[in-house]
């Protein structure tokens, strides 16, 4: 699974080249989980939260409106469009509770059954520090996501950040969020800056397709009684073995029950729903005894 949470607030409505941020970075969302919906069980959620959301307390996010789950690119792009019509959905607040849209991030994953979902991420799409207006809280609005995305890390769940405006750069608290989520870019800064739509769109397109990647393995239910006996369909379609691990399939490396598609078996894998058949045939039988798999 892979939550998406996009921050709404005011600042978001400044433009990236001629249009909002939060319509480019909408878009650029759009589009890769709509490609990649056959291999990632996309959620999303938004902060700030609507005054109905929100109640009493001026500064919460809403909580996730789309939980993961396959084919979520509808759902998603309706509730980027407000089809719901929650009270004040298209109101921009000025403020960005981001430690509040990780928290229950963390509180829905802390729920999930761990071993059904192994993998488990967070993206972080965002143009300003964490920050709510009168916030009394003695700790920093910062150091709360920070923390929000330690215990995440904790849980195994791995949170990459996307930065849509050079101004934060002027402080260290998305890569300090960057570095607490186990996933940050090698190099400062830590957090995957995107400053215009091109960078947006390939930085979405580099971490998202790097998580589909991971529907190319999978782990058969048993050995099979040789490795040069079996054969992969995928859609009907012989899939070659390619030692070289380049178009075809492979077994990892020292294992005889995991195995990795590549090339365009693997990109058809991430972009469209596939049946994959393994099967592997007996070596010829000697003698009355019988052949068993």
């Amino acid at each position: 699974p892979l939550v998406i949470s996009l921050d709404r607030s005011q600042s978001m409505m400044t433009k990236l080249g001629d249009v909002p941020r939060i319509f480019v970075a909408q878009q650029a969302l759009r589009a890769v989980v709509k490609t990649y919906q056959p291999a990632v069980f996309f959620g999303y959620e938004e902060f700030p939260g609507t005054r109905t959301q929100c109640g009493s307390a001026s500064c919460c996010a809403g909580g996730l409106e789309v939980f993961p789950g396959p084919n979520a690119a509808q759902a998603i792009d309706r509730a980027m469009r407000c089809d719901f019509g929650q009270a004040g959905c298209f109101d921009t607040p000025n403020e960005s509770p981001t430690f509040d849209a990780l928290r229950r991030i963390r509180e829905f994953y802390d729920l999930l059954d761990r071993s059904e979902a192994p993998s488990r991420y967070v993206l972080l799409v965002t143009d300003a520090d964490p920050g709510c207006l009168n916030d009394k809280a003695t700790t920093s609005a910062c150091d709360r996501a920070v923390a929000e995305i330690s215990t995440l890390a904790r849980l195994g769940v791995k949170t990459f950040i996307v930065g849509l405006s050079d101004a934060v750069k002027a402080t260290t608290c998305l890569d300090r969020m960057a570095l607490a989520g186990n996933a940050p870019r090698l190099l400062p800064p830590y957090y995957y800056p995107a400053y215009d739509e091109p960078q947006l769109k390939q930085q979405l397109q580099d971490l998202v397709s790097g998580l589909a990647g991971q529907a190319c393995r999978i782990t058969l239910r048993s050995a099979p009684p040789s490795v040069d006996k079996v054969n992969i369909l995928m859609d009907g379609k012989a899939v070659p073995r390619d030692p070289l691990r380049h178009e075809g399939w492979a077994f990892d490396q020292d294992s005889q029950v995991k195995l990795t598609f590549f090339g365009s078996w693997c990109d058809r894998i991430q972009t469209s729903s596939v049946e994959i058949d393994v099967s592997a045939a007996c070596s010829p039988c000697a003698g009355p005894l019988l052949c068993r798999p």
